[in-house]
């Protein structure tokens, strides 16, 4: 008898202890966009979606004629703003950000060139927005980015959402790999999952509604993983309770 009150005990406290970590858990938005039109939202607990981005008239003050301009999924609270980009402090402008929190919207403009490589080099809005951020350009050297989190107030801040939101500034357009590595990266995955398949059978089983909420750290994703683990731990239970009758 003891010994089975213990075996409970165990159990119990693995559940808690997986509840706790999946509490603990940081929730954040990632947004990512470039001058070309690509762009992708992600979040901590799964959701990951590409953003749509069409050529339209910003209708904020001094807003340009087709303009980059991304949805950005309905952000509640998004706070309306232009961020402003330099390669260094006081140098001349190389890109601006507006944020339209009247309609969700992410706003690239960049540098206007003769040759316009990119879609969003068509000059900048002839007036910022009252609220700005100034943003230097500290690029990374792999993905050629440059990174902002924007404070309460700042411009690109989600009031609305259940924690920080972090924004990815592309400035150049994504490089997409060469046919030929596309294919050997695809043989490559192909044969992982084949060896995958071999070792593990995962049995399938729908995904709730709402699963991955975009904006919330809702507390039905804790509750789902405990529950996971609650189902996998039930068979162990029901056998060990079995010999012990």
């Amino acid at each position: 008898m003891k010994r089975f009150l213990f075996v409970e005990m165990v159990c119990a406290l693995i559940l808690l202890l997986a509840a706790s970590l999946a509490s603990a858990q940081v929730f954040e938005l990632d947004y990512s966009v470039d001058e070309q039109g690509n762009g992708r939202l992600a979040n901590t607990f799964g959701f990951d979606q590409v953003l749509t981005a069409t050529l339209q008239d910003d209708p904020s003050p001094g807003g340009l004629a087709s303009a980059l301009t991304y949805d950005l999924l309905s952000p509640p609270g998004l706070v309306s703003g232009d961020v402003i980009v330099r390669k260094s402090v006081g140098g001349p402008v190389d890109d601006v950000i507006r944020f339209n929190g009247s309609n969700g919207s992410l706003v690239f403009y960049s540098l206007a060139s003769g040759a316009a490589d990119m879609l969003a080099d068509i000059g900048f809005p002839t007036a910022f927005l009252a609220n700005t951020a100034e943003l230097i350009e500290l690029q990374d050297q792999i993905t050629n980015s440059t990174f902002y989190t924007p404070l309460a107030g700042q411009p690109g801040f989600i009031a609305g959402a259940a924690g920080p939101t972090n924004y990815e500034f592309v400035l150049t357009a994504f490089d997409l790999p060469e046919p030929g590595s596309i294919a050997l990266f695809a043989v490559g995955l192909f044969g992982v999952a084949a060896l995958c398949k071999k070792r593990v059978t995962v049995r399938k089983q729908p995904a709730p509604a709402n699963d991955f909420p975009i904006y919330k750290n809702s507390s039905f994703n804790d509750g789902f993983q405990s529950a996971h683990l609650a189902a996998c731990l039930a068979p162990w239970r029901r056998t060990y309770r079995s010999q012990m009758a």
